[in-house]
């Protein structure tokens, strides 16, 4: 019985040190991820990037059809950092909201978002909004 006592104590010590672990890199993954993210966003491609969905968007709001510029907008990540960390910095991912309609999504998986838009919007933006899918 004292074996299985030791090999039980082992065993709890290792699953510590690989819970420890695995924290431990998640946390720096999501560092990294922003660290990535926050550097293009700030670097010439990624005003250019962000000038270019304005024109294409056509200077509003996806959402909310509000006027948008470069400094009552913000890129917004279609799919969730959090969940997909692997996306946190590709273009793909990434479109421009107004701020309110940005912190309004949140973290929201994108088809509770989409539904969301649809009920308290309407047809109108719900168009305007699955236009930008994610692929």
């Amino acid at each position: 019985m004292s074996d299985l006592n030791d090999i039980a104590r082992e065993i709890l010590l290792e699953h510590d040190t690989f819970s420890k672990a695995c924290k431990d890199s998640h946390l720096a993954a999501k560092d990294t991820v922003w660290a990535l993210y926050t550097s293009w966003r700030d670097s010439e491609q990624g005003k250019q990037w962000k000038a270019d969905f304005l024109k294409e968007c056509g200077h509003k709001c996806p959402e909310c059809d509000k006027w948008l510029n470069e400094f009552n907008s913000t890129i917004d990540h279609k799919l969730s950092r959090r969940k997909y960390p692997w996306l946190g910095w590709k273009t793909s991912n990434f479109w421009v909201l107004c701020m309110t309609c940005n912190k309004a999504k949140g973290h929201k998986d994108w088809s509770k978002y989409v539904e969301t838009v649809r009920l308290k919007r309407g047809e109108a933006a719900y168009k305007r909004v699955v236009k930008y899918s994610p692929c």
